[in-house]
């Protein structure tokens, strides 16, 4: 029998509970809910499921930032890919002799720079569908 059955109308905390979100190495988000005496399950439950959607939504947020930096990082490495194979390209219309790495680049330079592009889009795809996650919330 709880308090407020009993008659005496107090509302008491028996319990609580965390709910952890760990963003990055460095930051995090940690919410606390408490577990009231005349809570029914259904109510504790709504209770911790709107904590968990709080804390998702914040989870789409720093992913959307993480792809961000990793689409940067991969343009990066596209245009020094580039730059390494005109390089190449150069030494090969030279007298110089290229090795065998050096003409093995130089034959897989587009699919690398296919495979670059595909991780782009496929990132910018998962950009879009965490924006339109956030809009909806």
């Amino acid at each position: 029998m709880t308090e407020q059955a009993a008659g005496t109308g107090e509302r008491k905390i028996v319990g609580n509970f965390d709910i952890t979100l760990n963003l990055t190495q460095t930051r995090g988000i940690k919410m606390t809910g408490y577990v009231y005496s005349d809570d029914t399950p259904k109510e504790l439950n709504e209770r911790i499921d709107m904590y968990q959607d709080t804390l998702d939504r914040q989870a789409v947020r720093v992913d959307i930032v993480s792809k961000e930096a990793q689409i940067a990082m991969h343009r990066i490495n596209v245009e020094a890919i580039q730059e390494n194979y005109d390089g190449l390209m150069r030494k090969r219309n030279s007298p110089k002799t290229l090795t065998s790495q050096e003409r093995l680049t130089i034959a897989n330079h587009a699919a690398t720079l296919a495979s670059a592009a595909k991780m782009i889009e496929s990132l910018e795809a998962a950009i879009k569908a965490g924006k339109t996650k956030l809009a909806e919330t």
